[in-house]
């Protein structure tokens, strides 16, 4: 614990460029969150693939149809751990983080 994001965590940000929450987002949290826990942005208009209910590890994973979406994913795996829609600060990261350690 400690307030601190563990390195086994990644976070997936789902974007797109005519997003306004998203550019907020970004604007307003990006950078602090990346100091605690590496953050992969993707964009829904150049990978088309995120649109698609697709199968990972043998899950069903939703397609992605609102940005911003965020998956918390854990170190070595590819389906996500946590989703959720919309932005969060990096004291609600890491809270959300904390829970999935207890």
């Amino acid at each position: 614990k400690g307030g601190q994001a563990k390195p086994e965590w990644r976070l997936v940000m789902f974007t797109a460029d005519w997003c306004a929450p998203c550019k907020a987002w970004k604007r307003d949290h990006l950078e602090k969150v990346r100091k605690e826990i590496p953050v992969e942005l993707v964009d829904i208009d150049k990978a088309p693939e995120t649109r698609r209910a697709r199968v990972i590890e043998g899950q069903r994973v939703e397609a992605i149809s609102r940005v911003p979406t965020f998956w918390l994913v854990k170190k070595g795996q590819k389906k996500p751990t946590r989703v959720w829609v919309g932005g969060r600060t990096l004291q609600q990261i890491q809270q959300v983080v904390d829970s999935l350690e207890d």
